[in-house]
């Protein structure tokens, strides 16, 4: 359950003061140690940095990936929701499925439907930055792109 207004910054800085009150501690819990709650990746590493982890206690940073919306919320107990919320971005309402009618479309006919929703999300993205006054960027569009091009197809 979020805070009304709870930022990023502010979620994360309530999760390690009760994930600590629930061991019993008399201190928060260190950003490294909730840090180390993710498993780590077959590869090494994990989900996000420590650094990423940091700057965003530090900053607050508000533009964050999926990915790092899922290290976070696995990080702080919390629903990706939640963190998602406090980073001014929309909720997931689930998996995009098209009705399966949509399999006869051709290839560019599928390209024009992933360039309306790219649209759509590039402007809600756009409109959420224009109302904090921060410059839009245009990443998150170009890194969408780039995965269609070296997805493989099957």
């Amino acid at each position: 359950m979020s805070h009304v207004n709870e930022t990023l910054q502010d979620l994360l800085e309530r999760r390690l003061r009760e994930l600590s009150h629930r061991r019993g501690r008399g201190e928060n819990l260190s950003l490294r140690e909730a840090w180390l709650r993710l498993p780590p990746r077959p590869g090494g590493g994990r989900a996000i940095s420590y650094e990423t982890a940091r700057r965003i206690r530090e900053n607050g940073h508000a533009n964050i990936s999926d990915d790092t919306a899922d290290a976070l919320a696995a990080m702080l107990d919390v629903s990706v929701d939640e963190v998602l919320e406090a980073a001014g971005r929309r909720k997931r309402l689930g998996r995009f499925e098209l009705p399966r009618r949509a399999d006869r479309l051709t290839e560019r006919e599928h390209q024009a439907v992933l360039g309306i929703v790219d649209a759509i999300l590039d402007a809600a993205e756009g409109a959420q930055e224009k109302a904090k006054g921060t410059p839009a960027r245009s990443a998150p569009a170009l890194q969408r792109q780039a995965a269609r091009r070296t997805r493989p197809q099957s």
